[in-house]
């Protein structure tokens, strides 16, 4: 069985938040892959929700590809990586989702994802996003 993560971007311990045009981010670094700055729970068949801290929307699903590797030429502070495959993303951040769109149970997603690299979500909260985007 597979599991629902939503990774969150921008606004880490750089205090940076991602471009709008986010694909562009890292010579596109993110359209094939996650960074993580410890060994992530994520596993290949895992859905993955991708969401700009900075300015509170989701803008990509897919499908996490890999499982988790030590990239040993990656010098950031995330050297961690899994390769991902995106279903659905917005071109620009600005186009995104906000994230209470997928407060459909009885937590505020915002508040627990704060401060978090990435959690885990329910299948009606990863279905949520993927509804969202697909609109």
């Amino acid at each position: 069985m597979s599991d629902n993560w939503i990774k969150s971007l921008g606004m880490g311990a750089r205090g940076h938040q991602l471009r709008d045009d986010w694909g562009n981010e890292r010579d596109g670094l993110l359209r094939r892959a996650l960074t993580f700055a410890r060994r992530p729970g994520l596993a290949n068949g895992d859905g993955v929700v991708l969401y700009a801290a900075g300015v509170g929307l989701f803008f990509a699903v897919g499908k996490v590809t890999s499982h988790p590797y030590l990239d040993e030429t990656d010098t950031t502070p995330w050297p961690w990586r899994v390769h991902i495959e995106l279903d659905q993303s917005r071109e620009f951040l600005h186009d995104g989702e906000p994230l209470e769109l997928l407060n459909v149970e009885e937590r505020d997603l915002r508040k627990v994802i704060k401060r978090r690299s990435h959690i885990r979500l329910s299948e009606a909260e990863f279905e949520a996003a993927v509804r969202a985007l697909r609109a």
